[in-house]
């Protein structure tokens, strides 16, 4: 098609952009699946859902592969990185580090994940009067419609969320609002050196 200059702008897809961006900045992500908007269900609810090789139900074409599957158009290169990181490299690369962060989790931290999985499984989040401060849509659930358990998702998302918080994915107030100094120093120090 024609336009005024003799040719149309095809509009560019956002999450496209942002899974190359990740791969340009990232290197490590150019051999993992990165599917943009996969047909199937967005359990998590989130921007991106990560997919263990072993996980039956994915996106097509990954299978007995980790992938990532890019579901918000507000997904940032960094965000794909941190799922990486957070779901696949705390099982390989970064076990280790990843281990000694769950082994220092405080009262603090436990309560914010017990506070995060409530209001998942809600649909919504209270202050601490009642007054619902932010709607997430349809309650968090399994795909047969049950209640996740608490520990099944504190270890699939809870705790990996925390790790992504803590090397930089949420905002500087978060981090020093809900981690002690000793575990904001370490996670600076794994922020140095995975290049964040």
């Amino acid at each position: 098609m024609n336009g005024m200059f003799g040719r149309t702008r095809m509009a560019v897809d956002p999450i496209d952009l942002a899974i190359k961006e990740a791969r340009r900045r990232f290197p490590v992500l150019q051999s993992v699946p990165i599917v943009n908007r996969p047909n199937i269900d967005n359990i998590g609810g989130g921007y991106l859902e990560a997919y263990p090789a072993e996980e039956s139900i994915r996106p097509k074409g990954t299978d007995n592969k980790f992938a990532i599957g890019v579901f918000s158009e507000k997904t940032t290169p960094k965000m794909i990185y941190m799922d990486y990181l957070s779901h696949y490299a705390m099982d390989n690369e970064l076990k280790e580090d990843y281990e000694q962060f769950k082994q220092n989790l405080t009262p603090k931290n436990e309560k914010r994940l017990q506070r995060q999985w409530a209001d998942l499984t809600r649909g919504y989040a209270e202050d601490s009067e009642g007054n619902i401060t932010e709607r997430f849509g349809e309650p968090m659930r399994k795909r047969d419609g049950s209640k996740v358990p608490f520990k099944e998702w504190k270890e699939r998302s809870g705790i990996p969320g925390m790790f992504r918080g803590l090397l930089g994915q949420y905002p500087q107030e978060f981090i020093e609002n809900e981690f002690t100094p000793e575990q904001i120093e370490y996670g600076q120090k794994l922020k140095d050196m995975l290049g964040l």
